[in-house]
């Protein structure tokens, strides 16, 4: 069994954030789900979340923002606040994600 380093977010997802994680990355578990999106909403209240893709009005974006730690829901951002859990299952569906990588 691999290791797993739950202190740190996995390389793979360094980029993304928690609603990406939460809709995208395959093994996310619906506790796990849950609480990536609770940190959206809170980087929501906070103002501190990244800004949505559009066409530059109203807080959009045209262009995709690709930060890591920059913006509340960021995953980076986010990891101190998941629960040890939520981390382990990221950890593990990030593993199982790079284990299908095609180099």
């Amino acid at each position: 069994m691999i290791e797993l380093d739950i202190t740190k977010t996995p390389e793979a997802l360094s980029y993304f954030s928690v609603d990406e994680v939460a809709e995208c990355v395959e093994g996310i578990t619906p506790d796990t789900y849950t609480e990536l999106w609770k940190c959206l909403e809170e980087a929501d209240k906070a103002g501190t979340a990244k800004p949505m893709g559009g066409d530059g009005s109203d807080g959009t974006t045209e262009e995709p923002i690709i930060s890591s730690g920059t913006y509340g829901s960021d995953l980076v951002a986010a990891w101190p606040k998941l629960s040890e859990a939520a981390r382990r299952n990221i950890c593990e569906a990030a593993a199982k994600l790079e284990a299908t990588r095609a180099y």
